[in-house]
């Protein structure tokens, strides 16, 4: 080696880790973050590694020897870990009554994206506790049957967030209230007036009704869209439809007016397979195009057939057959003629 290369290898160890070769540079870094048994394998690697790097003069001994204490004195220190980050929930979950509520299902999640990051369920205390990283979070509670409790909360380093969730354990209602009053176009209350309540999913009937004395009924229906068909002594039979979530109460006032004196149209549509097989018992609904509600329910007979009377205006057929997709059909019934067509579920 001749004196110029010495002095040039000299020179890089005297500048420290950042003169080094790259694959050093790439153990020595990380390295110093580790603590405890792994930071030691890791020093005993990079003192093979440098071992390779060993300086043969004596001018950059003094270097390579303040670079292994460096390195020392850097695994050493205690590192910044994720654990200084480290923030506490203490929760507690009551009912209305103050009283403690044990076995409840706990839920912390991100706020920002919604990421369930801890579970657990309270004690008979009705207490639970989570180590989460700093930041926001929304906590949430419940029990399987009933309502959850939510609360957003912030957490800081080090430090403990408390909060308190009071749950509602009065069962989810998985039913609606209906009350249905039926007039005439005086406003005065039907009495005795019948009819049904049928499902706009299935077409079945799902309840009958007899209003009271003052024209009223009320009835509980699970969550969905339904249609009225009522009738009442000498007066034209009504229809409506309305949806109902769990949980509402819904009022509806139905007004019944005299039969009409006009003269009506017939249709007469015959349901079909793709190949012209009849489909018999296909239930549907014939709805009026202008005030999009229904004006009549059916069944298709054993030649799949529909007749219906109707008055003249524009409407739309809808079948319902579990076994056949919906089909809808568009027609216009004009006072003394019969339209004929057929209807495919495709």
């Amino acid at each position: 080696m001749t004196f110029s290369e010495d002095k040039e290898q000299g020179a890089a160890a005297a500048h420290g880790p950042a003169s080094t070769p790259s694959n050093l540079r790439n153990a020595y870094y990380p390295a110093v973050k580790k603590t405890g048994r792994v930071a030691l394998l890791k020093f005993t690697f990079i003192a093979k590694e440098i071992s390779m790097y060993v300086p043969k003069t004596r001018t950059s001994v003094l270097a390579f020897v303040t670079l292994l204490a460096a390195t020392a004195r850097l695994l050493a220190e205690p590192p910044a870990t994720d654990q200084s980050r480290t923030a506490y929930i203490a929760g507690r979950v009551i009912d209305l009554n103050g009283n403690p509520v044990g076995g409840a299902l706990v839920h912390v999640a991100t706020l920002r994206t919604e990421d369930v990051i801890f579970r657990t369920r309270t004690n008979q205390a009705g207490s639970f506790r989570a180590e989460v990283p700093e930041g926001r979070y929304m906590v949430s509670a419940g029990l399987e049957v009933f309502p959850s409790a939510k609360k957003a909360v912030s957490t800081f380093s080090g430090q403990v967030t408390t909060l308190q969730l009071v749950l509602d354990e009065r069962p989810i209602p998985s039913t609606g209230t209906v009350f249905t009053k039926f007039l005439d176009v005086d406003g005065n209350p039907i009495a005795q007036a019948w009819g049904h309540i049928y499902s706009s999913e299935t077409g079945d009937a799902v309840a009958r009704f007899v209003s009271d004395r003052d024209g009223y009924f009320k009835v509980d229906l699970k969550p969905g869209t339904y249609y009225i068909e009522a009738h009442a002594e000498a007066l034209e039979t009504t229809w409506w439809s309305f949806s109902i979530q769990a949980g509402d109460e819904t009022s509806i006032s139905i007004v019944m007016p005299k039969p009409s004196v006009q003269e009506f149209g017939v249709v007469a549509a015959y349901v079909v397979t793709f190949d012209g097989q009849p489909i018999q018992d296909v239930t549907g609904f014939i709805f009026a195009n202008e005030s999009g509600q229904p004006v009549a329910r059916f069944v298709t007979d054993s030649i799949g057939s529909v007749r219906q009377e109707l008055p003249p205006g524009k409407y739309q057929l809808r079948t319902i057959k579990r076994e056949f997709p919906s089909a809808w059909a568009e027609f216009e019934v004009t006072p003394g003629n019969v339209i004929q067509f057929r209807v495919v579920p495709m």
